[in-house]
């Protein structure tokens, strides 16, 4: 049998283990906040970089787009055909900087236009960056095409320079980024 001084100490055994279990418990929900807070910063920040860098490349992509769908609109390529009236090469670079300037985080350092000439036969592809002295439409389709080099800014530019120039996590991303559009007026690309 077990003396009566046995069974309190027995007694005074389970309740420290229960108060154990009770703190462990306790300690658990006092963690969770640094861990969503790690987890936060490991995760979650570094896939809205990411996000927000693909977000600012489609940007430009679509900067791009317009730039050269207007260059394809115009009479002209070279020459402007009146002061309100501007030519493809003209237009396109005044669309490129204007949709640019619109988008926060996307610049815009070079912007060419070009003529983008398609043989129908062979498929070959050319490209020139001044008016065409001659025009065979029989054998080829015309494209004004926008070839816009640009730089895509991170959420966030560390100045503090112990992580370095790391392009997309501390400093700008350079991209270059092209589209072509069909000519509409593929005479004017001579003038």
């Amino acid at each position: 049998m077990s003396s009566p001084t046995e069974k309190s100490s027995l007694d005074s055994l389970r309740s420290a283990k229960g108060s154990r279990r009770g703190r462990t418990r306790g300690s658990s929900l006092a963690e969770l906040g640094p861990a969503l807070f790690l987890g936060f910063i490991l995760l979650f920040f570094p896939l809205f970089t990411l996000g927000t860098l693909g977000l600012r490349y489609t940007f430009l992509i679509l900067t791009a787009r317009e730039s050269a769908r207007a260059a394809a609109r115009c009479r002209q390529f070279e020459a402007n055909v009146s002061p309100t009236e501007l030519s493809s090469i003209n237009k396109g670079k005044a669309i490129a900087y204007q949709y640019a300037a619109s988008f926060k985080g996307v610049g815009i350092s070079d912007c060419r236009i070009y003529i983008q000439i398609c043989d129908v036969n062979t498929k070959a592809k050319s490209m020139a960056y001044a008016k065409l002295t001659s025009l065979d439409t029989a054998n080829n389709v015309y494209n004004v095409g926008a070839q816009i080099t640009g730089s895509v800014e991170p959420v966030l530019r560390n100045a503090n320079q112990w992580w370095g120039n790391i392009p997309g996590l501390t400093a700008p991303f350079t991209v270059i980024t092209t589209a072509a559009q069909t000519a509409e007026n593929p005479e004017g690309l001579t003038k």
